[in-house]
């Protein structure tokens, strides 16, 4: 299974509760890592970015149990899950 499949498997893998499966963030870096390494277009590259980003909020959010910055970077990280799925469903 490559990365981009791991990845994928790992997003469809969780459901919309705040829990953050355990490695999912190395999981997006070893794909972002295999996206960047291929020349990947670039808009995937910037989604799993942005996914990074999502995840560090989130956990870090949750480390202050700040439970308004929880809600708005929960929401953004299923949005941008939706978004991610979407799109490498209709590319592969």
């Amino acid at each position: 299974m490559d990365k981009l499949d791991r990845l994928n498997s790992a997003l469809e893998g969780f459901e919309d509760s705040v829990m953050i499966p355990k490695g999912l963030r190395s999981i997006v870096y070893d794909a972002l890592d295999q996206c960047i390494a291929s020349g990947t277009q670039q808009l995937q590259i910037e989604l799993i970015s942005r996914l990074s980003i999502a995840i560090q909020k989130l956990e870090w959010a949750m480390i202050k149990r700040d439970d308004e910055r929880i809600s708005e970077a929960w929401l953004n990280l299923c949005e941008l899950k939706g978004r991610w799925l979407e799109n490498n469903i209709a590319t592969h």
